[in-house]
């Protein structure tokens, strides 16, 4: 085979491979145009790289069945030849006796073929078509184009209509109203330095609602005293707290105690009457069913009634610690009084505490400690109304002063915080459990071990519960009594708490 045939093959190979580009290309672009179309609407969910993935395939996929279909052979292209040049089949027959080389007339054939091949050696095979699929490719390139001057049309942006300034000017009855108010609290009995705080917030509510000249301004400033007032309510009463922490941890007696506690629900002007009477059934939780029958059973009844006075101590205790009641509040102190106290005064009264009753009972039987416990019930129930009287005025001082400010500026009040004391409905009865009579502590505190312990202070030995009871009131003794740093005030009352309550989840990490 001659040069110039080979020659006129290479250029037919390079044109056949200039179409499957154009023609993928024409089927690639505007898949790759639409699948865009179709992401920018959120018809589809394609990421760049697999549209390209999808377009490169797409186009080797069209190019290579292109590039299959318009292969021709050498016969082919002989024939082509012969017919477009008038060759009078003479290239078809070189490519007939291509193999034969020893025929002179053969030689001479292929000599005259191979002249008139030079001839028309710049032919080019497949030109008269390529057009067709320089338009395919045009046409692709347009529509893929094309495609991205179609967007969504984005939705209206509704610009909120500005909120129209209301002009606000205080007015004298307003600033005469709150003066009385600083008057108000000045007069009233709020402990120090929670009123001085309050007055402090109520004069620069004075002084700033003077200066402000719209509503929003004016909600602004009586907003943020009454955040400051809040603060200062919140600061000056724990009973909330403590109350809520009783609550989830007692049993009957000791939710009949925190009911007593609970000074949110003193009615007006009857505060005193409606603690006594709560304190009354607190106390009479203590009696035991069996004190009523004809034959009961002394023993029994101990055992039982001890177990109750020990988990309404137990309850104090860690409630105090969970709470986290400052050792200096007077609800700490007059409560622990209740919980630990054993005090023999000069003139014969004593003041058992629940942890000292337990003691009483085993040694002086039930009636007694019953005597003893209402002796001590009386003598701490004017101290405990004094704490609760104090917290509530406290509490009435600051979120009056809240609410008289809502009133008179027209400003929502914040809401007030109040115990959450909800009855179980798992449980038999309220506190599931403890109550009179029922000789159990459950829903109380409980120990990790019911070992018995070695008591220096009796020289014998007893539960590890009993001989906490008296290290945790000598620790409490102490620390009334100024042994101690606020320092190790702070360890011990963790260090108690610990005792009592366990590690929990983080404090157990840590001590890993």
């Amino acid at each position: 085979m001659n040069g110039n045939f080979k020659k006129i093959k290479r250029c037919a190979l390079i044109v056949r491979v200039i179409k499957a580009c154009l023609l993928g290309g024409a089927v690639a672009l505007p898949v790759i145009g639409l699948l865009c179309l179709l992401v920018r609407f959120e018809a589809v969910a394609l990421g760049t790289p697999l549209i390209a993935l999808v377009g490169g395939l797409l186009f080797l996929a069209v190019g290579a069945l292109t590039f299959f279909l318009l292969r021709k052979s050498d016969k082919q292209i002989a024939m082509g030849l012969d017919s477009k040049h008038h060759l009078s089949e003479k290239i078809q027959t070189m490519l007939a006796y291509k193999d034969r080389q020893d025929d002179p007339m053969l030689d001479l054939q292929r000599q005259d073929a191979d002249r008139s091949l030079e001839s028309v050696k710049k032919t080019v095979l497949g030109l008269n078509r390529l057009w067709i699929y320089i338009i395919c490719f045009v046409v692709g390139v347009g529509g893929c184009v094309i495609s991205f001057f179609f967007n969504p049309v984005p939705p209206p942006v509704i610009e909120p209509e500005p909120e129209p300034e209301i002009p606000f000017a205080v007015t004298e009855m307003q600033l005469s109203a709150l003066d009385q108010l600083i008057a108000r609290v000045d007069a009233s009995e709020m402990e120090s330095p929670y009123k001085e705080n309050v007055i402090a917030a109520l004069a620069v509510l004075r002084s700033e609602v003077q200066e402000v000249s719209t509503v929003k301004a004016k909600d602004e400033v009586v907003t943020k005293a009454m955040d400051a007032i809040l603060e200062q309510v919140d600061q000056s009463s724990m009973a909330v707290e403590l109350i809520n922490a009783m609550w989830q941890m007692g049993g009957t007696n000791t939710r009949l105690l925190v009911k007593a506690l609970n000074y949110y629900d003193w009615p007006k002007s009857d505060e005193w009457d409606s603690f006594v009477e709560k304190m009354a059934d607190f106390r009479v939780g203590f009696n035991h069913a069996l004190a009523l029958t004809e034959t009961p059973d002394e023993q029994v009844m101990i055992e039982e009634t001890a177990a109750l006075y020990r988990a309404v101590q137990q309850c104090i205790q860690l409630a105090l610690l969970n709470a986290e009641v400052a050792v200096e509040d007077p609800l700490y102190t007059v409560l622990t009084r209740l919980a630990v106290a054993k005090e023999e005064n000069d003139d014969g009264t004593r003041v058992y505490g629940m942890s000292a009753l337990v003691e009483y009972i085993t040694e002086n039987g039930y009636t007694k400690a019953q005597r003893e416990l209402d002796a001590t019930v009386t003598a701490l129930n004017s101290e405990i109304f004094k704490t609760l009287w104090q917290n509530n005025v406290n509490t009435d001082t600051g979120e009056e002063a809240i609410t008289s400010l809502a009133v008179l500026f027209d400003v929502s009040a914040p809401v007030f915080e109040r115990p959450a004391l909800y009855e179980d409905p798992d449980s038999e009865g309220s506190g599931g459990g403890e109550g009179g009579g029922g000789g159990g502590i459950s829903g109380d505190v409980s120990y990790g071990s019911d070992d018995k312990v070695y008591d220096p202070f009796t020289n014998r030995y007893v539960e590890y519960g009993t001989i906490l009871d008296k290290y945790y009131a000598l620790m409490f003794g102490n620390i009334n009594g100024g042994d101690y740093t606020d320092e190790e005030k702070k360890a011990l009352e963790e260090y108690f708490k610990i005792l009592y309550g366990g590690f929990d989840d983080e404090n157990a990490e840590t001590q890993e």
